[in-house]
């Protein structure tokens, strides 16, 4: 079974710069599909020595847009939030990230802790727990 994985800014030169053979491999056998949320693509192409479409090449990934569809799960789960958890200002595209992962049910590699991060039933694993268990 193919597992999907979405992943974030933080994870990637790491992971590109140590496993892309392993990762595109894992993507060619089928036992994993690798996704960006345009925010995170969005992160990445404002720096200099921009990486992303070597990473999309080595990784065999795929951009995925933002949809109506992930910012309605973005709202639901807003609702559902303690208020001190309610901080858009400082995690916008973190924010998004989660949501579109936790609607498209993908395993979100992140060695991010901040509270988008954090809420429930969003899959998401470090990104040493992501190597220990797909790449080594």
């Amino acid at each position: 079974m193919t597992t999907p994985i979405a992943l974030d800014s933080n994870v990637l030169k790491p992971l590109l710069r140590q496993y892309g053979e392993r990762v595109y491999g894992k993507v060619a056998s089928e036992e994993l599909s690798v996704y960006i949320p345009i925010p995170v693509y969005a992160e990445q192409v404002i720096y200099p020595g921009n990486v992303m479409e070597n990473l999309l090449d080595a990784f065999g990934a795929r951009v995925i847009p933002l949809e109506v569809k992930h910012a309605n799960r973005l709202g639901e789960i807003w609702n559902t939030l303690p208020g001190p958890l309610r901080r858009w200002r400082e995690h916008k595209f973190d924010w998004l990230i989660a949501s579109m992962s936790h609607y498209e049910e993908w395993v979100l590699v992140t060695d991010d802790d901040d509270p988008p991060f954090q809420i429930r039933g969003l899959r998401r694993m470090k990104l040493d727990e992501f190597i220990a268990q797909y790449l080594e």
